[in-house]
């Protein structure tokens, strides 16, 4: 089990088995990000690696597991974009896992913008993408019951992918689909033209 933080650059020969890139609201979800990776562990045990946009505390347990640096992104968006094609083009064994929480009670975002404002732009992107070629891009979504706009993302879903795309309403869902994509022997149909 390794991780990739923010702005660190991986070699790649060090990034083994599948490679998931989490991807979901970083401020107010709480640490879904966390639950994610545990939730992959019980199922590939030690061999994959998640690239994961958050920037944790040096005693975080994730952080133990981070993959050596070879190198630097200035900014946090170039490592984002290098890693999310990464895992959702590139990798064979790669997916990306966005993933939409309702927004935490207990640590709800404090900085006054809307929650998960970003990852509603990742999710338009990714939808569109998959419009075009979407037996090429490997991703699942999974929206939690109750985040406002989840019955919105859904249809959009619906009418951009002639309702061959699912969108979970569980993080256990989500990785199981997301397994389901990097593991061969469980590898879904792709989706029809």
């Amino acid at each position: 089990m390794s991780v990739i933080l923010p702005n660190i650059c991986a070699n790649p020969k060090d990034i083994a088995g599948p490679f998931f890139y989490f991807a979901g609201p970083v401020l107010g979800g709480g640490d879904w990000q966390y639950e994610c990776y545990k939730k992959i562990a019980e199922r590939l045990g030690e061999n994959f690696c998640a690239a994961i946009p958050m920037r944790y505390p040096a005693d975080h347990s994730l952080v133990k597991l981070r993959l050596p640096s070879h190198g630097h992104y200035p900014r946090q968006l170039p490592w984002e974009r290098f890693y999310l094609e990464e895992a959702g083009i590139f990798r064979p064994q790669g997916c990306i896992v966005l993933y939409v929480p309702v927004e935490s009670t207990a640590q709800p975002r404090s900085d006054g913008l809307p929650y998960a404002m970003d990852t509603r732009d990742e999710i338009a992107e990714w939808r569109t993408r998959m419009m075009y070629d979407p037996r090429k891009i490997r991703f699942v979504v999974g929206i939690e019951p109750g985040f406002l706009g989840r019955e919105i993302s859904v249809r959009r879903f619906d009418k951009a992918l002639n309702g061959h795309f699912k969108v979970y309403g569980t993080l256990d869902e989500t990785v199981e689909a997301a397994i389901k994509i990097v593991t061969p022997d469980e590898r879904s149909t792709p989706i029809p033209r």
